[in-house]
């Protein structure tokens, strides 16, 4: 786990990429109900301005109603500067695109304080 400075953006490369279902569950108390749940999970490889490994960055967000402007995974393709059909996407062929990414660093009871990506960027060029 890696921590990271948040006024600095830095270079990344995606190194493994995925969609995964799962089953969760979703209510409380006796209206709780099991629901499938998509999401799309990165491992990135961050470096610094002079090209030197950082080490690695895991992260994912959900994957719904894809048909829509505001699906996150629509915006991650227009953030990262592809367009894609979300309905053909494969995530293998992300692997090895470099990307500019802010962090922000967050804390919580499970993991504790590390960085996550608050935005993607076009490599630059």
């Amino acid at each position: 786990m890696i921590l990271l400075n948040t006024e600095n953006t830095y270079a990344a490369r995606f190194k493994n990429t995925a969609i995964v279902t799962a089953c969760g569950h979703k209510g409380r108390g006796a209206n709780t109900r099991s629901q499938n749940y998509r999401a799309f999970n990165y491992e990135l490889e961050i470096f610094d301005n002079s090209q030197n490994f950082l080490g690695i960055l895991c992260g994912g967000f959900p994957i719904t109603s894809t048909t829509s402007h505001n699906s996150p995974l629509i915006k991650f393709f227009k953030a990262i500067g592809i367009f894609r059909n979300p309905v053909d996407f494969d995530p293998g062929e992300l692997k090895g695109i470099e990307v500019r990414i802010s962090v922000n660093n967050v804390c919580d009871s499970q993991s504790g304080l590390r960085s996550v990506v608050d935005h993607f960027h076009p490599a630059i060029v």
